[in-house]
């Protein structure tokens, strides 16, 4: 028995002959899809120089737009040495052209006051095809941080199986519940669907279904510390930490604390423990003691008047949690 059976927890759906042969159709499809897709980016026939001005920003949110700092030194490498790939680009019915990939290389031209760019024009391209080719070239950067890497890897799902992200949210929490044992069962076709998103998150190379499912709580960091994040000033750990004060005002400031001092995880976790009026790590272990040893057959061992003592105290402490 593993040790997740021990806990009472499922193992993600097996592999059942019936629908493993579907998703292995699916994924190779996806595969295919994707090969074709970056073949059409690299066609130099489609190659010519466009106005910047007619390149429009994509309809969809690019969520993972890079620094001022990134930009400018693009631009002073391009003055040196000159650009050396083409955006990539596809032709709009108003004759404009809407921008696929290439944001950063654009931006630097701007900087440099150049009035065109080498592109490669895609016609025909659907807007899920576009979306998951700017995508595909975002979750390639290195310096991607957590929380613009988690959104890019759920709008990549969404897209993958064609839902939105939305409906894609729901499914993993669902399958998040499947795993907690909050549900008995899922379907056949969720099966099937949880098995190609979990081949469609190990071709990126980032995180199984129950890795990434665990991550999308950065989704719900307060903004401050998810700015915090973007501009790469602390890591995954130390924002769900900070996540724990609650108060945006205490957030900041501590936010400021380490990016002035350079504080290293136990500091973090100390000064959490400070702002919130006390140690977290103490409370919790007075409450796991409690619950250890307030248990029913030491109960039923005590006296009739420890037992009394005991009740009331318990009546006092409800009273103070709903008086709050």
């Amino acid at each position: 028995m593993s040790a997740e059976e021990k806990k009472g927890k499922k193992s993600p759906p097996p592999r059942i002959s019936s629908y493993a042969v579907k998703v292995e159709e699916k994924t190779a499809e996806f595969e295919k899809k994707l090969e074709l897709l970056q073949e059409s980016q690299n066609e130099k026939s489609k190659l010519k120089n466009l106005k910047i001005d007619d390149i429009l920003n994509p309809k969809f949110h690019d969520r993972t737009a890079p620094s001022k700092a990134s930009i400018l030194e693009l631009s002073k490498n391009i003055k040196a040495v000159g650009l050396q790939q083409p955006v990539v680009v596809r032709k709009l019915e108003n004759g404009f052209y809407e921008r696929i990939i290439g944001y950063r290389r654009i931006e630097a031209m701007k900087l440099l006051e150049e009035n065109e760019i080498p592109a490669i024009v895609l016609e025909n391209i659907s807007d899920n095809d576009a979306m998951l080719m700017m995508i595909s070239e975002n979750l390639q950067r290195e310096n991607l941080n957590v929380y613009d890497e988690t959104v890019a890897l759920l709008e990549y799902i969404a897209v993958s199986i064609n839902k939105s992200v939305t409906e894609t949210k729901s499914f993993l929490f669902k399958i998040k519940n499947f795993y907690g044992s909050k549900i008995k069962d899922i379907t056949e076709e969720e099966k099937e669907t949880h098995d190609f998103i979990n081949a469609v998150l190990q071709r990126t190379g980032k995180y199984s279904i129950q890795t990434f499912i665990n991550r999308l709580r950065v989704l719900n960091l307060d903004e401050i510390i998810i700015v915090a994040m973007r501009e790469n000033k602390i890591t995954y750990s130390v924002a769900i930490e900070l996540q724990k004060l609650k108060d945006s005002t205490k957030i900041a400031d501590l936010i400021n604390e380490i990016s002035e001092n350079g504080m290293t995880t136990k500091e973090i976790v100390d000064r959490v423990g400070q702002l919130n009026g006390g140690n977290e790590r103490v409370r919790t272990s007075i409450f796991s003691s409690l619950k250890k040893s307030l248990t029913e057959s030491n109960f039923r061992k005590l006296h009739d008047d420890k037992k009394e003592e005991i009740n009331a105290l318990i009546e006092k402490i409800q009273l103070i949690l709903k008086e709050g």
